[in-house]
């Protein structure tokens, strides 16, 4: 929510599209709410981590950060297209 490193939303991403059965999605919630009131942050939707200024930072950034880390590396567009329903679920 406070950054916008284009690893921390391919990272999201692929934990919340591929790889929910290891994924212990109730404890994350958990840690991610109490991280949240510790640092005074409130969560109310995805709204809260597509910031529309750090996405745009993200997605000068994201060719850069992941092609070498990343094969076949997804489109900066289709993993946030992904991620809004992605962390709606997540949240809820």
């Amino acid at each position: 929510m406070q950054r916008a490193k284009s690893r921390d939303y391919y990272d999201v991403w692929r934990l919340l599209a591929e790889k929910t059965s290891a994924f212990d999605h109730v404890l994350a919630r958990q840690v991610l709410m109490a991280k949240c009131r510790h640092k005074g942050l409130t969560v109310s939707g995805p709204d809260d981590f597509l910031v529309p200024e750090r996405l745009a930072e993200a997605r000068r950034y994201w060719e850069r950060d992941l092609h070498e880390q990343v094969a076949g590396l997804q489109e900066f567009a289709t993993v946030v297209t992904d991620l809004r329903p992605l962390l709606a679920n997540f949240l809820a």
